[in-house]
């Protein structure tokens, strides 16, 4: 028996990787499920036997009996033929669904999955199996049944013509009118779907497929919503029309569109929108001969905003930066009415502090520059936010579709070529696109040149950001942090000169380097008696490649006369499951000289999940993006509270990282997350200054205020000794 709308449904989750079933048997406990597990095709029969599940989740490959097998035993049993049953594959080829499909599978859910999505999805599974329940059971419990819910179903004829009708007025205040035996189907539903509706009947009749049309009509209280008028075959030549009001589905469409293609902090598209928005602005100038211009605006050194006080600080000027771009454009536009061609634009925010618009159906006599000087005074006008004020500059970068490319792609690359020369030239400028410029070429090349330098002539430096036991918020070690200090540049960001190294292989040599040189720093901290805890260093997916990270390892460690399990290796779940054979070997061979092995950013991927208890791990780091969103996001506190447990089950250690609130840390507290790390609790330090934080780190007065005020005045130590 399915379970009603205020119960609990129960679920059969049968797959033989143990960590699979406690991941999904925490998320969809979370979602509001009873959860029973089975570790084996029989298993999941025995268990459908024995409780009467309302969904059943089965993984196709199970030993002793796969999923396939299943299913066709379920179906043999007793009220088993209708009981959804969800294959979980991670094939996606035709032969594999069909064979579902074959074998009776209501639905398959492909790998990896959407852990966010997937209670929806048994959900809305489990909607449609009580609407079929209702149809398959007698008259007159049929009856009963169908006066209880929202949906109106009528029995129609080949010619669509009412035989029979239940609940034809529904129980949601929908207004078709009076209904009679002998009218058309088409009466009840808006006149512009009269053809939509024969022709359904007609498919349904032919081909035993189900159709559906969609479409918004006003209810009797006067508000539109959104209906299904769904055709399903009711014997040779008859149909069953079920509408149904889907304005609630229709909702979650939007959400899950709105996640997906709007930026979440300032409600602006993000790249993948404006993309799509930009080919069609491209298309269309094209066609009526007009011209388009992108501008790719970057708000410049807008880290230290973040820095200087906090992100939460940063988002909010980024969200009065995109209100105030959003008006300016509007009024740009009418402004501009005299020398617009049916004018259309797209806004967006790209991530972080880049925005990008595109202006089209212009003509040629659009002066591009005056644009971009109007962008970059709305974006500089001072801001006034909790009581600070703040100054921003923009550099932006042109490209038109008249002179500079004409496809999407090429002028996006060419504005933001644009854009990086600006930043080059200065602050609070702007560049239209030149082919000199040669879409950036030079300046990484540049880059690549300097970065050789730089480590030759002692340019880079290791800070250590300090983590912290979560319960007593002792140290408990520290990451070691990358930096690059350019005489005439100052600061670059380890997200401008990182993939320059990669892509030079510049990155074996940087990790040969900060291996020695964290290891030196290591054993000087231990001549003076200062004990560091594990250091954790970043290994990159390179170094793995060719084996690197064993020998250079071991010959930092003993050169620097250091033991191995003073370092903590952080791999990345992208790098683990890259080549998860040699990934593998490489990691037993580093744990056998005694090193520690951590996964960085985990919970981001899936397939690393069934290798947990084989790979030699010591440690677990929850992606900084879930502990960021625990306060306000259900689904990222499901998340990091199964990573814990997981961590807590497999024996291993746990880091939540990119702690930046008290309500984050105290959520981490409360489940028992072994260490944080963070900007609340300590930015990374020098060397020198992350020697005073052990010193001044006894086990007495270890409050969490105690911890701020200390990161705090570090913090201000940083401010003043950059101004000196």
């Amino acid at each position: 028996m399915l379970a009603g709308c205020d119960s609990k449904p129960i679920v059969v989750v049968a797959d033989d990787d143990a960590a699979t079933r406690y991941v999904v048997a925490r998320t969809l406990t979370h979602d509001g499920f009873t959860v029973l597990e089975a570790s084996n095709g029989l298993e999941a029969v025995d268990t459908v036997k024995q409780s009467r599940p309302d969904v059943i989740l089965l993984d196709v490959e199970m030993p002793e009996m796969d999923g396939y097998q299943a299913c066709s035993a379920i179906r043999q049993l007793e009220g088993g033929a209708d009981l959804p049953v969800v294959m979980v594959t991670g094939h996606d080829d035709s032969e594999s669904i069909n064979r579902a499909y074959e074998v009776g599978a209501t639905d398959f859910i492909s790998k990896p999955i959407n852990w966010s999505l997937i209670g929806h999805r048994l959900r809305y599974i489990l909607r449609g199996a009580r609407d079929f329940q209702a149809l398959v059971i007698s008259e007159v419990e049929n009856r009963a049944l169908i006066a209880a819910i929202p949906d109106r179903i009528f029995i129609v004829n080949g010619d669509g013509v009412i035989l029979n009708y239940m609940n034809a007025k529904g129980s949601s205040g929908e207004n078709i009118g009076t209904v009679c035996s002998g009218e058309k189907i088409a009466s009840v539903l808006p006149a512009d779907l009269h053809k939509d509706v024969d022709q359904s009947i007609a498919s349904v009749l032919s081909t035993g497929e189900n159709a559906a049309i969609e479409y918004r009509a006003n209810r009797m209280g006067g508000e539109s919503a959104w209906y299904e008028c769904r055709f399903v075959q009711h014997g040779a030549e008859k149909c069953l029309a079920i509408i149904r009001n889907i304005s609630d589905r229709k909702k979650t469409e939007r959400k899950i569109h709105r996640l997906a293609y709007y930026d979440s902090l300032t409600g602006l598209p993000n790249r993948s929108l404006f993309k799509e928005q930009f080919q069609k602005i491209l298309e269309n100038a094209k066609s009526t001969g007009t011209t388009l211009a992108i501008f790719n605006i970057d708000l410049n050194r807008f880290k230290r905003i973040n820095d200087a006080l906090d992100s939460s600080t940063g988002d909010a000027v980024l969200v009065r930066m995109a209100t105030r771009l959003s008006k300016h454009v509007q009024a740009l536009l009418q402004a501009q009415s005299a020398i617009v061609c049916k004018p259309d634009y797209c806004l967006a925010r790209f991530g972080g502090d880049e925005f990008a618009l595109v202006l089209g159906g212009l003509t040629d006599s659009f002066d591009f520059s005056t644009i971009a000087d109007q962008l970059r005074n709305v974006i500089a006008n001072p801001l006034l936010l909790n009581g600070h004020e703040f100054v921003v500059t923009a550099s932006v970068g042109m490209a038109t579709s008249s002179e500079h490319g004409s496809t999407v792609e090429a002028l996006l690359q060419n504005a933001e070529s644009a854009r990086d020369e600006a930043k080059r030239l200065g602050s609070n400028t702007q560049k239209l696109y030149q082919s000199s410029m040669d879409s950036g070429v030079t300046e990484r090349l540049n880059l690549e040149n300097e970065l050789r330098r730089a480590l030759e002539n002692d340019e880079l430096a290791m800070f250590y950001q300090p983590k912290f036991c979560a319960q007593t918020l002792e140290p408990d070690g520290a990451e070691a942090l990358l930096r690059w200090f350019h005489p005439e540049r100052g600061e670059i960001s380890p997200a401008t000169f990182i993939p320059v190294a990669e892509k030079s292989g510049l990155i074996i040599d940087l990790g040969h380097w900060v291996a020695r040189t964290v290891c030196q720093q290591i054993s000087s901290w231990e001549y003076f008696g200062l004990s560091a805890g594990p250091i954790a260093i970043n290994i990159s997916g390179q170094e793995f490649g060719i084996g690197a990270p064993v020998t250079t390892l071991t010959e930092a460690v003993k050169e620097a006369a250091i033991s191995a399990s003073a370092l903590e290796l952080e791999i990345t779940e992208t790098v683990l499951m890259s080549d998860i054979r040699s990934v593998m070997r490489a990691l037993h061979a580093l744990r056998e000289e005694g090193f520690r092995v951590a996964v960085d950013d985990f919970g981001t991927g899936y397939s690393s999940l069934r290798y947990l208890q084989r790979l030699p791990v010591d440690v677990l780091k929850i992606d900084s993006s879930f502990v960021h969103d625990v306060e306000r996001n259900t689904d990222s506190r499901a998340i990091c509270t199964a990573v814990i447990a997981l961590a807590q089950r497999l024996g291993l250690k746990v880091v939540g990282e990119g702690v930046e609130t008290k309500w984050q840390l105290e959520f981490l507290k409360r489940e028992a997350c072994d260490v944080v790390q963070g900007f609340l609790l300590s930015r990374p330090l020098s060397p020198d200054d992350f020697a005073d934080h052990l010193k001044s780190s006894s086990p007495q007065n270890k409050s969490i205020d105690r911890v701020i005020n200390m990161s705090s005045r570090s913090k201000m130590s940083q401010q003043l000794s950059g101004c000196s």
